[in-house]
C-alpha cells in the first residue's frame, strides 16, 4: 500500500486537470510487503478507427489488483508487457529492497492451515517468494495452482 501527502502533490496536477487523476512527486510504501511495477500497454481507438498505443508504468501494492485489471474486473483491461516484483529485505535475504522480473504467480495452501491461501511469486532470475504468514518454505506449500504467467 502507498501513502501520499498533499505536500507532495505535483503542480502538474493544476495544469493537466484530468478528471480523477492527481500527479504525485513522492509516495511512501506503508507496509513492508512486496509491491509490483507493471509496464502496461494501453490501446485506444479514435473515431476514424485508428489505434494508438501508449506504454504506462504503474505501481501496484497487491498482485490481486494486477490480476483483477488483467481479467477486466476494473475500468480498463490491462495488457501487461512486463511485470516486476519488489521484495523487502526479509524476503530476498539482502539488506534492502530488490526488484526482479516476474515470470509466474501461483496460489497454494498452507500445509498446517489449509484454509490459508498463499501466493508464490516466481522470477525470471529463478527465485521464488511466498506470502506465507507462517514462514512455510515455498517447497512445503500444497495444492499449487497457476494463476498468472508473464512473458519474459
Amino acid at each position: 500500500m502507498f501513502l501520499t501527502h498533499e505536500a507532495h502533490r505535483s503542480r502538474l496536477s493544476d495544469y493537466l486537470p484530468d478528471i480523477g487523476e492527481t500527479y504525485w512527486r513522492v509516495a511512501q510504501v506503508v507496509i513492508n510487503q512486496p509491491w509490483f511495477v507493471v509496464k502496461a500497454v494501453h490501446t485506444e481507438r479514435c473515431e476514424e478507427g485508428e489505434e494508438t498505443r501508449t506504454h504506462r508504468t504503474m505501481l501496484f501494492s497487491s498482485i490481486v489488483d494486477i490480476d483483477d485489471a488483467m481479467r477486466g474486473k476494473t475500468a480498463h483491461v490491462l495488457q501487461v508487457a512486463a511485470a516486476f516484483i519488489v521484495t523487502p529485505a526479509y524476503m530476498n535475504n539482502t539488506d534492502g529492497w530488490k526488484m526482479e522480473r516476474l515470470s509466474a504467480v501461483w496460489t497454494a495452501k498452507e500445509p498446517r492451515e489449509p484454509t490459508q491461501t498463499v501466493h508464490i511469486f516466481e522470477t525470471v532470475e529463478g527465485n521464488a517468494y511466498s506470502t506465507s504468514a507462517l514462514d512455510t518454505s515455498v517447497g512445503e506449500l500444497r495444492y499449487r495452482m497457476l494463476r498468472l504467467v508473464f512473458q519474459s
